[in-house]
């Protein structure tokens, strides 16, 4: 009988191992450090990332490229990072814990060589905030880092790309990204090269969560705005098409992509004198964009389009010819029709809005006001409720600086 027992036991945890090695990818470490991170081939770590995401992170790209800047981490009584003339172009990511994510690009005196990302963390729903988080700050002049992207991974992993480029602009620019999460601190991961190129919008899964598209310009460089593609945990990456914009509306793209319920597409950029739409049903050939319709006058600016966790569709954007009057609208017929509205900021100088759902269905918008001056990035919640009664009440306001 006692030898039956052992053997019992021995199959019990010979299986137990056996699924356990089969179950669970590997999973990547993270560097934690309060002062600067050095890469070496063997990165000191103090804890395992969780065993969701696999060790080959990576999107395409040679991971051995330099980025040509440092990560910080907790950098709020660094003098370097807090005498700021300016600040903007937000975005907002909400990891599995509920803390906050917003990234914002500043530095210098505006856009130019220099320009450093800045990361700031809320644990009690946007009540307070954590500044300089993380700095993504440039080594070599004339570099600078900028437009910043908060996003998911199919894992529900919070991912951070941002663009970099000499000076101002140098027609080429480069995406990098790296998986952050909170502990004591801000972990990353080693950054990673996507594409030549900016990406100011989210990528998104498809429906079938089996690949996700990547919205990504190289501006005037090209004839058309890009959507990159990945069929698996972004291990291989690929031009998936080239949205072409005639020249007469070509501004800056500053794109960003949706799979509506048939499978389709819909893709809505940047225009010279306001928004416009295109759509595909195959992702391979797109429709001449026009004017965004249904929604009255548009600026010259990034939105933000996302799929809520009702199904419906939001549209955050500048409900103007100028930027004021930013306003969230909602479709339930897969951005037909626009239904509902509702006014978030009214002022002259507000822009530039992106925009994330929390697991209780709340809404959380950041967006800017007024860079040069005020130099205010805004936090805002409130509930798809809100809108559908067009109740601009209901919002709770933050403001970081």
């Amino acid at each position: 009988m006692k030898t039956n027992c052992i053997c019992i036991v021995f199959f019990i945890v010979l299986f137990s191992c056996k699924k356990s090695q089969t179950a669970v990818p590997k999973s990547i470490t993270l560097p934690q450090e309060t002062q600067e991170v050095k890469e070496t081939d063997s990165p000191k770590v103090s804890k395992p990332a969780k065993a969701t995401i696999p060790i080959e992170f990576g999107l395409v790209g040679d991971s051995t490229i330099d980025f040509g800047g440092e990560m910080l981490a907790k950098q709020l009584v660094n003098t370097k990072f807090n005498n700021r003339k300016w600040q903007g172009i937000p975005s907002i990511e909400i990891d599995q814990t509920g803390a906050i994510y917003i990234a914002w690009y500043t530095g210098g005196k505006g856009e130019e060589a220099g320009n450093y990302i800045t990361v700031s963390v809320s644990k009690d729903n946007g009540e307070s905030w954590s500044q300089n988080e993380l700095i993504i700050n440039p080594t070599i002049s004339p570099l600078r880092f900028f437009d910043p992207c908060l996003w998911k991974d199919k894992y529900g992993e919070i991912c951070l790309s941002w663009s970099k480029s000499n000076n101002n602009w140098d027609g080429k620019g480069g995406v990098f990204y790296s998986r952050i999460r909170l502990t004591d601190s801000v972990e990353f991961s080693k950054p990673r090269f996507l594409a030549e190129g900016v990406m100011m919008n989210k990528p998104v899964l498809s429906y079938q969560k089996n690949f996700m598209l990547y919205p990504i310009s190289a501006w005037s460089k090209t004839p058309g705005t890009f959507i990159y593609k990945s069929m698996n945990d972004a291990l291989s990456f690929n031009l998936a098409a080239t949205i072409e914009v005639p020249k007469t509306v070509r501004n800056i793209d500053e794109h960003t992509i949706i799979q509506l319920a048939d499978l389709s597409y819909l893709c809505i950029l940047r225009g010279i004198d306001g928004i416009y739409v295109t759509k595909s049903s195959d992702i391979l050939k797109w429709s001449i964009p026009t004017k965004l319709p249904g929604i009255g006058a548009t600026n010259a600016g990034r939105v933000s389009l996302s799929r809520l966790n009702s199904g419906n569709i939001a549209l955050v954007l500048n409900n103007a010819t100028d930027r004021s009057n930013l306003k969230i609208f909602i479709s339930d017929d897969e951005c037909t029709t626009w239904k509902y509205s509702m006014l978030i900021d009214k002022r002259i100088g507000v822009s530039y809005p992106n925009l994330t759902q929390d697991a209780s269905g709340n809404i959380h918008v950041t967006y800017d006001y007024d860079r040069y001056k005020s130099m205010d990035i805004n936090h805002v919640i409130f509930t798809e409720s809100d809108v559908i009664n067009n109740d601009e009440s209901k919002i709770k306001r933050h403001l970081l600086h």
